[in-house]
């Protein structure tokens, strides 16, 4: 009983904060009769709302300036009520709900007298919709034949919106729109409300449209009109236009021209799609015509696709025998020049070279070069001709590229050609002597001195020959003398690199076994000596060097004889070494310098 009497209290005061006003229970009215029932009264967990006579009141209440709806028994509503044909809300506590709601996972509307509402609303400056049920809708919604889309808060989307996969554009109004549309300045193409982007066909037009969905340009179909050409802003144009691949012309009513078309004395051709034709040959009017790849009619000799073919004056193929320049060619039944091979004609077998022309001397058949004497014999092995020499190989054909042949290497070019001196092949450098073998080794020209590898190649960078290191330039011209190398200096007497201490023209110069120079003393004739870093700076002050110490004043220069520095006097004696641990005379007199060279009067 007291567990039961507290639960009670508990329900009592937790009720007080919803409802400021007087609440009594079902236990104190029992007990207390003489008391009448006033504000809220919770029975069961049930409430009921008391006036101040103490009757129990129904129906729309309006308590502390908050609606609610008590039922014909006086029971407090909640959730989801219908009332006079309309929908209300009524929140846990009791109060009729106004604005957002969320319930049953969706939104909901409802105005300031608490009416739910349904359809187009708009609110807060923003249009939503809300479906049958009265759930607030997001995503696409279709309504009268009209697409719109919804945000996911609800409000509904103008301008570009990105949905599966693709843009979509809605205007002022939220309609999808469909078909070419003008948007902001520019052209855009919608099917099925997507933005397309590339080449796209629509009714008859072809349309090109850039990755932003841009109209780029098109051919553009008006039916019972035909094709005109259209630029970025959807203008049509006249002339030639380029377009997918290929050239069109249109007239000057804009329209596409079809057939022949003379233009700047030229002669064209557009075939039923509007093409220029260009790089072959067409039926017209039963007869073969070429163009080339410009789109001009040709005559005379003409290579298609790797054929040749001969128009006469009309523009006609021939296809038999044709004497040009005091030589005579031959055209199959289709026009093309017989090449490279024998052909028998009126039963008897012709041989005609790679340019088509009847056999003798050089002959390309299948692709190979051979050669024939004025027998007819072919020809092996080194040829020369018109001055230069070439090589037939074992199974009768021209060589070109590498050959190895009396203990040598040869190269020829792509005209069979051999080759001598220098010769750059495949971005290395060779050089073939005056009987065009391949050189190695150490190579002489004039004064210059370049090596050639083992496999021919001439070297560059450091290589290391006859015990030594020697470095070559870009060029492969061999380096000597002091030269600096990947920010190092470095001694290459007769090109060979040395290490230690080096006495280079008076000057003593100390190389590590790297080769690279640490320091040194330079000796300029008649400008004295001067101390060099390891980046062949001249250095002041005092410098230590192969076991001495030796002074170099503001002027860079080795000094000699009396130096006074931090209050000490030192000798250098005329080497520019400092005299340390020992006495000397000078001029007459002897003096003692310290172990550190510092002068110390007796």
């Amino acid at each position: 009983m007291k567990r039961q009497f507290l639960c009670i209290c508990a329900i009592f005061l937790g009720f007080l904060l919803y409802h400021p006003t007087a609440v009594v229970s079902a236990e104190e009215t029992t007990n207390t009769t003489s008391k009448p029932k006033v504000g809220w009264v919770v029975t069961d967990g049930i409430y009921q709302y008391y006036d101040s006579k103490g009757d129990k009141l129904i129906g729309w209440q309006q308590i502390n300036n908050n609606w609610y709806y008590l039922g014909n028994d006086g029971n407090m509503q909640t959730g989801w009520i219908a009332y006079g044909g309309r929908n209300y809300y009524l929140k846990p506590s009791g109060e009729m709900a106004t604005g957002w709601v969320y319930t049953n996972d969706h939104y909901q509307y409802l105005d300031s007298y608490g009416i739910q509402k349904f359809g187009w609303q708009q609110i807060n400056n923003n249009w939503y919709y809300l479906g049958n049920d009265g759930d607030m809708q997001t995503g696409w919604v279709v309504y009268a034949n009209h697409h719109y889309y919804f945000k996911p808060s609800g409000e509904m989307a103008t301008g570009w919106v990105f949905t599966n996969d693709h843009y979509q554009y809605l205007d002022e109004f939220g309609l999808r729109k469909e078909g070419l549309q003008h948007i902001n300045g520019h052209w855009y193409l919608f099917q099925d409300g997507n933005m397309m982007t590339g080449l796209t066909t629509r009714n008859g037009s072809q349309l090109l449209f850039g990755d932003d969905g841009c109209l780029v340009n098109g051919i553009f179909f008006v039916a019972s009109k035909g094709h005109y050409f259209v630029n970025s802003n959807k203008e049509y144009q006249a002339g030639w236009q380029f377009f997918n691949g290929n050239w069109y012309y249109f007239n000057s009513d804009k329209l596409m021209h079809h057939g022949w078309l003379s233009n700047n004395g030229k002669r064209y051709y557009l075939d039923s799609e509007g093409v220029m034709v260009a790089g072959r040959s067409i039926q017209i009017e039963g007869q073969l015509q070429f163009f080339d790849q410009s789109g001009i009619e040709r005559f005379g000799w003409e290579q298609i696709n790797g054929k040749w073919y001969y128009y006469n004056e009309e523009g006609k193929i021939v296809n038999s025998w044709l004497p040009y320049n005091g030589e005579r060619y031959y055209f199959d039944e289709n026009g093309e020049m017989v090449s490279g091979r024998s052909l028998e004609i009126d039963s008897k077998l012709y041989c005609f070279d790679s340019f088509g022309i009847e056999r003798s001397g050089w002959t390309q058949i299948n692709g190979s070069w051979y050669y024939f004497d004025v027998e007819g014999n072919v020809v092996d092995g080194w040829l020369t001709y018109g001055g230069n020499r070439y090589h037939i190989d074992e199974n009768k054909m021209m060589s070109t590229g590498w050959v190895y042949t009396n203990n040598h290497y040869q190269y020829l070019n792509t005209y069979g050609i051999q080759q001598f001196g220098w010769q750059q092949i495949n971005g290395n450098w060779y050089y073939f002597d005056e009987a065009g073998n391949m050189y190695t080794g150490w190579l002489k020209i004039e004064n210059y001195e370049y090596y050639l590898k083992p496999s021919g190649e001439m070297a560059t960078g450091w290589i290391f020959t006859n015990g030594h290191w020697q470095y070559l330039l870009d060029s492969g011209l061999k380096s000597s003398g002091i030269v600096k190398i990947n920010e190092h200096w470095y001694y290459l007497a007769d090109g060979n690199m040395h290490t230690g201490l080096i006495n280079h023209d008076g000057s003593l110069l100390l190389f590590a076994d790297d080769g690279s120079f640490v320091h040194g003393i330079r000796h300029i004739l008649d400008g004295g000596n001067y101390f060099l870093n390891s980046n062949m700076e001249y250095q002041t002050g005092w410098q230590f060097f192969e076991g001495n110490w030796y002074y170099f004043g503001a002027d860079k220069l080795m000094q000699h004889g009396w130096l006074s520095y931090n209050g000490n006097w030192y000798y250098l004696d005329d080497t520019g070494a400092m005299v340390s641990n020992r006495s000397i005379e000078i001029n007459g007199q002897v003096y003692y310098f310290d172990a550190l060279g510092i002068y110390q009067p007796a």
